[in-house]
């Protein structure tokens, strides 16, 4: 059982602080091309850092460039692979494309580590639950989204409803992804 912390994400170095909340601003607004620009320089800056990685993928994904976000999650993963966002995310890529056997396997290969921010851990269930969407599973969908709504009831990707629950409009990146997979 791992422990469920705020601490157990490592701080920016203060000098990439401002950029990565910057680019993070930059895909909360769909601003896909600024923030593509802005993790890039990031990676430039700190090529271990598996976020801006992420970030990155989420930047291409949102300019359609589905092969390219792939390559940078996995290059996340690779980087650490304790990071659950990476894996989570391409999962739900995966099911968007209609690959849930894939994203099935990839969020089983997953172990959470000893120690997980609230937020990584919520992805990491949300993704479960696209899969078990995927499968029409509501049951299984059900309680994938009530499990992260306990590690994390702020979560973005909780903004597209548990099925049965009124809607709460969509709110960042995570949200959109979700809300596709309900089409």
């Amino acid at each position: 059982e791992s422990e469920v912390t705020p601490e157990a994400v490592q701080p920016l170095p203060k000098k990439l602080r401002s950029r990565a909340a910057s680019a993070q601003a930059e895909l909360l607004a769909s601003n896909w091309t600024r923030a593509e620009e802005l993790n890039r320089e990031i990676i430039a800056a700190l090529p271990d850092d598996p976020r801006a990685y992420h970030n990155l993928a989420v930047a291409l994904e949102g300019q359609g460039r589905s092969r390219e976000a792939e390559e940078q999650l996995r290059l996340a993963m690779k980087i650490d692979p304790e990071y659950l966002f990476a894996p989570s995310t391409l999962a739900q890529l995966y099911c968007t494309r209609g690959r849930v056997v894939a994203a099935r396997d990839l969020l089983a290969s997953v172990t959470p580590p000893a120690r997980v921010h609230p937020s990584a851990l919520a992805t990491f269930y949300t993704a479960h639950a696209a899969v078990a969407q995927a499968t029409g599973d509501e049951t299984e969908q059900r309680r994938w989204l009530k499990l992260a709504a306990q590690v994390d009831p702020d979560h973005a990707e909780l903004s597209v409803s548990l099925p049965g629950s009124p809607r709460r409009g969509s709110r960042g990146v995570w949200g959109r992804l979700l809300k596709a997979l309900s089409r």
